[in-house]
């Protein structure tokens, strides 16, 4: 689940000059399964596991407020030159074909036998040994 929600206003300031601002909400959903069937990567145990159910691979992110404000200046009313700036805070979803697929790392990255025929490339893998994750970093930057 995903959704945003934004506001903004642009304000005169004089005849040459605009401002505008707004802010943004970004919500957007951890990859989740009503029945806890999830299994794959648990941050407190250091390394890609199979078998532990778990709710969610991550904890939900819930202040994605991005504020924006810009300017437009003329230097001469009814000119045709326009100076003009701005900025932003902007929010980005995790990209989630590496979970959904289970190809991020070579052979699923797992111990054990993963099927998951129903991602976007379907794979069937077997990995001896677990792939180590560097600890205290997080997943998702």
């Amino acid at each position: 689940n995903s959704f945003d929600w934004w506001v903004h206003d642009n304000f005169q300031v004089t005849p040459k000059f605009n401002v505008n601002f707004g802010v943004r909400y970004s919500f957007h959903g951890v990859l989740s399964d009503k029945r806890n069937s999830i299994t794959n990567f648990i941050p407190g145990r250091g390394f890609v596991t199979t078998g532990v159910d778990i709710d969610s691979l991550y904890p939900n992110d819930l202040n994605n407020f991005a504020p924006r404000i810009g300017f437009a200046y003329t230097p001469k009313r009814g000119g045709s030159t326009v100076i003009r700036g701005s900025w932003g805070l902007f929010y980005d979803m995790p990209p989630l074909n590496f979970i959904i697929a289970n190809t991020g790392m070579p052979n699923g990255g797992s111990a054990g036998v993963h099927a998951n025929p129903g991602g976007p490339s379907p794979v069937f893998s077997i990995s001896l040994d677990p792939t180590t994750i560097q600890q205290g970093v997080p997943i998702f930057g």
